[in-house]
C-alpha cells in the first residue's frame, strides 16, 4: 500500500519542506575554496623544496682523497 501524496508546501506548518543545503545543491563557499588554495600552495611549496634537495643530493660528488 503506497502512503499518502505530501501535502503541497503552503499547507506545511513551519514552511516548505524541502530547504537546499550546501550538499545537496553541490555549491562551495568562498572560505572553502580558499582553504583548498592555501593547502595546494603549501603542498607544492613542500613538494618543490623536497625535490631541489634530492636534485643537490643527486649531483654532490665527494671529495677524494689524494
Amino acid at each position: 500500500m503506497n502512503p499518502p501524496p505530501a501535502p503541497p508546501a503552503d499547507v506545511i506548518r513551519f514552511g516548505p519542506a524541502a530547504h537546499a543545503f550546501n550538499g545537496v545543491t553541490g555549491d562551495m563557499t568562498s572560505w572553502q575554496i580558499a582553504l583548498i588554495v592555501v593547502a595546494a600552495a603549501i603542498v607544492g611549496a613542500v613538494v618543490a623544496v623536497l625535490a631541489d634537495r634530492a636534485r643537490a643530493a643527486r649531483s654532490h660528488r665527494p671529495a677524494t682523497i689524494a
